[in-house]
């Protein structure tokens, strides 16, 4: 049953933002039902934007301190390329997404939205590497910025990234 709050706000949002709860839900079922109920918030026209980390992001990090743990646990990661599913740490289960299984993900809502976009949120410096441009000055730091937005929406950098926002739109 739902909260009578939550019913209420049916409808009222023209913008509603789910940046976290996909990634820490392993079920897609569940992912489905937290996203339609981001839907049944926004108007008609209205935009919901969702938020992912990839796979390719916890292998990145993974590289950076424990590179020889891939092999060590290949029989879990091999899993995981799979699934997406982290369950190693109980403590801390999550979900990780192939960029191109984006389309999957969405299928149980695609006759109620058009995807805007899908963004890179590091564009191709996932992984930590744009720490260095922190110091920076503006006009320096101006070349990095026109070439990441450049290439936010490139299909082939969405693998670069650690994080992936996806903009919806509601019909």
């Amino acid at each position: 049953m739902q909260h009578a709050s939550f019913q209420a706000s049916h409808g009222l949002f023209d913008v509603v933002l789910c940046l976290g709860p996909l990634y820490h839900l392993l079920a897609p079922e569940e992912r489905s039902a937290v996203i339609s109920n981001c839907l049944s918030m926004t108007k008609p026209g209205g935009y919901v934007l969702l938020a992912y980390v990839t796979v390719y992001a916890h292998l990145r990090d993974m590289a950076r301190r424990d590179p020889s743990r891939l092999s060590k646990e290949w029989d879990f990661y091999k899993e995981y390329l799979d699934s997406g599913k982290y369950t190693r740490n109980v403590n801390n289960e999550s979900f990780h997404i192939h960029p191109a299984d984006l389309e999957m993900e969405l299928e149980t809502v695609k006759s109620q939205v058009s995807v805007v976009r899908t963004v890179s949120c590091e564009g191709i410096l996932g992984s930590d590497l744009a720490r260095g441009l922190a110091a920076m000055n503006e006009e320096e730091m101006q070349h990095w910025v026109d070439i990441i937005m450049k290439s936010a929406e490139l299909k082939e950098t969405l693998n670069s990234a650690d994080h992936l926002l996806v903009v919806l739109q509601k019909l």
